[in-house]
Parts: structure tokens; sequence; C-alpha cells
């Protein structure tokens, strides 16, 4: 809320004392001058410390108070939609409701004050707003100040410099505390970052005849996908990656917690099906149905040569191999949504040579500058022309490929890829 600056008429008529500006010589004034000039330096000090904006204002409320003689004073600071009162003296302090009422009468007319008889009752004389670019920061109601007229009129002028430094100050302060909280915030962001990447495996050296290479780059700082290569034991491993809907830190948590207990049941070689009905109890007593997850999990068996997974609602991965490819579907709707029912467990050969290539959607939802998705035939055609290659350049030319087509449209969604040769 923003209004201007005008005084409010005096609801009282102040029986006129003497004039001491009048009165006084040359060295009085002078002298007068330096007090309100100090009174001034003062608050500017108090601005330049750590005080909170309470610890500003009641500076401010002291000084005037101190400067000008003033008998009663209300000082307000604006904070959430509504007036704090902050100082007070030689009058009851209002109540939320009179304040309210005050923020809204300071938009109309000075006439209109008049229809708020507590205001003469407590003896307020006139209602000083102070304002930032933003609108209201607070709000100086003072009355019994001034022994005579030109008095009065040099007293307003001081108060209503120090209610604009006020507002100024007000304004920088809390521009400064939102700075330090973002900082604040990034940093906390850069850790959870460097904690999330930790999380993801680095090292896939797991067997000597399997090749292992993946990528991750969230959206934001943080991001909900992750992948992962659990070894049970020899000749055999799980594969998954999985994608948590939505972005940032609720995100990245759900994804930690998914991580984690992935990990302990496959460690247990429980059956697939009873590993993703686990996750998704997990998930749902965490969320309640408000957050869901797509995932695929792989069991593979090197000496079987088979990879038995379920497909719960994700991106199927593609099986290449020379000129054939298989899109592995079979399973369940996404984890966390609703009761899991019919889950079906899926099978594929594994042959020499072949490639398994997991990713989420942010791969194929990529667009470029004419709206155009990036699309599964596309990851298709990079991986039957690089399947040859060793594995860490056919993730290098996915990623290549991806920037190539997009042309420098930011991508709506973290990217993850994972390429597995046997």
């Amino acid at each position: 809320m923003g209004f201007g600056m005008p005084l409010i008429p005096s609801v009282k008529i102040a029986e006129m004392k003497t004039n001491v500006y009048h009165r006084a010589d040359t060295a009085t004034l002078l002298k007068l001058k330096q007090q309100e000039s100090d009174a001034i330096l003062d608050i500017l000090q108090s601005i330049n410390t750590d005080f909170r904006p309470e610890q500003i204002v009641r500076v401010a409320g002291y000084s005037l108070r101190a400067q000008l003689g003033i008998g009663k004073m209300c000082l307000c600071i604006y904070e959430k939609g509504a007036l704090k009162p902050i100082l007070g003296f030689g009058t009851p302090t209002p109540t939320a409701l009179q304040l309210q009422e005050v923020s809204k009468i300071t938009l109309l007319t000075a006439t209109n004050t008049l229809t708020l008889p507590w205001l003469q009752e407590n003896g307020f004389e006139y209602l000083i707003p102070f304002t930032g670019k933003q609108g209201l920061e607070g709000l100086l109601m003072v009355g019994d100040f001034a022994h005579s007229f030109p008095e009065q009129q040099n007293d307003l002028i001081f108060m209503q410099t120090v209610v604009k430094i006020l507002g100024i100050a007000l304004e920088n302060k809390r521009l400064f505390d939102e700075k330090v909280t973002q900082e604040a915030l990034k940093r906390e962001l850069t850790l959870a970052e460097e904690i999330q990447q930790r999380l993801l495996p680095r090292r896939f050296d797991i067997f000597l005849n399997v090749e292992a290479s993946a990528l991750n780059m969230p959206n934001l700082q943080v991001g909900g996908d992750f992948y992962d290569i659990v070894k049970v034991k020899e000749n055999c491993f799980y594969v998954c990656m999985a994608d948590v809907a939505g972005k940032s830190i609720s995100a990245a948590l759900v994804m930690a917690v998914m991580q984690a207990s992935l990990k302990a049941l496959v460690r247990n070689e429980l059956p697939l099906e009873d590993i993703i009905l686990s996750l998704h109890e997990t998930l749902f007593a965490i969320n309640q149905g408000e957050k869901f997850v797509t995932l695929f999990l792989g069991k593979i068996e090197l000496e079987k040569q088979t990879i038995t997974y379920i497909n719960a609602g994700h991106n199927p991965p593609l099986l290449v191999n020379a000129n054939q490819h298989q899109e592995l579907m079979a399973g369940c709707i996404p984890l966390g949504i609703m009761a899991l029912s019919g889950v079906e467990v899926g099978t594929a050969t594994l042959s020499p040579g072949s490639v398994l290539f997991l990713y989420t959607d942010g791969l194929t939802e990529q667009l470029n500058p004419s709206e155009e998705q990036f699309g599964a035939l596309r990851v298709l055609e990079v991986l039957q022309s690089h399947q040859s290659l060793p594995i860490e350049s056919v993730i290098a030319h996915m990623r290549q490929t991806q920037l190539e087509f997009a042309q420098g449209i930011p991508s709506g969604d973290d990217i993850s890829m994972m390429a597995i040769r046997f």
C-alpha cells in the first residue's frame, strides 16, 4: 500500500504561546538548528549499524521526543500488511483495529480523519506516513508538541525530514536482509548440489566385462533425477533410473529418501515386485499422493545374459544391438499416486555388445527455437550411430546432439542419462 505525504490539519486549536523563534537571536537559532542536525545525525548513525527495524524506529522516536518535547507519540512500522506499534508515550497504544482504520483514512482527504473520534480523544494532531519505493513503511502519530504556530511549522518540517529518512532506512534494511537471505539460500543450494552429486555414482567399474557411464544435469541447482548401479553379488547387479516430479529442494529430498531405500532393498535381494511395492509405500507415506516418481529398476544377471525389470511409468530404456532395438516398457503406473495393482515384470536378453540406455524425460522434451521436441527417435538414432564407440563417448555424443538441437534454448527439466555396454 502506498500513499502521499499530506499533513492532516490539527483536530484541536493549540493555545498560542511565546514564539521562541521570533524572539531568539541569531546565535540561539543556530544552536537550535545544530541540535536538530545532531538529532538527525544520531538517527543516521543508528541506521549504519546492525540494528533491526524496530530499533532504528525507537532511536528516531526518542530523538524526536528529546528534540521537540513531544507529549504524545505513536510510531508504527508497516509489517506483513498491517501497522505495528513500536514506540509510544503520553497516550494509550492504538489497537490493531484502530491502526487498520488509520491506514485506510490516510488514503482519503484530510477532513475524513474527523470520522475517527479516538484520534481526537487520544490527543493526536498529525499523522505523518513514511514511505519507500514499494509503498508504506510506517506511520508517525503525534500531538502536544509546539507552543506556537511558527514553532509548530518548524517542528513539522523536522518530523517530515526524519520520517523520510526512516522510510529510506527501513526500505534499505529490508532490501539488505533480502539480499542476505538470498545469499544464504544460494550457499545452501550450492551445498545441497554438492551433496546430491555425491549421492550419484561416479565410478562404474563394477565388472571387467561391463562398461558404464552416466551424466546428470539438473535444471536448477538441485533436481529430482537420480540413477544408481548396485552390485549385490558376482555377475549380478541392479540398475535404476528415476525422476521425482517437481524441481529444487523438495524433489531432491524425495530423491535422497528413495535412493537410500532402494539401496537397502536391493541389497536384501528381494523380488522386484516387493522392492517396487516397498518404494511406493515409502513415497506415499511421505507425500500422501502429492508427489510421484517415475522409475525403472532392472536386475541384470550376466551369466544368464538377462535383464529382469519393472518400469514404473518411466521413459522406456532402449536396449540396442546392431540394427535391432527394444523398448523396456513392462511394469506399472508411477509410484506414489495410488495403490499399485497388476505389476508386470519384464525380461529381455542381453547379447555381447548390447547397449542399455536409460534417460529421463528432460532429454526427449528438450525444445528447439521452433518448439520441436528432441524426441525418442533422435535418442535411438544417436545410439545406433555411435554404439560401437567407448561408452563415455556415447554419452558425450548424446549430450552434444541435444545441445546442437536446442540452439541455446534452456532445458525445461532435469536431464539424466546412463549407458551400459555388456
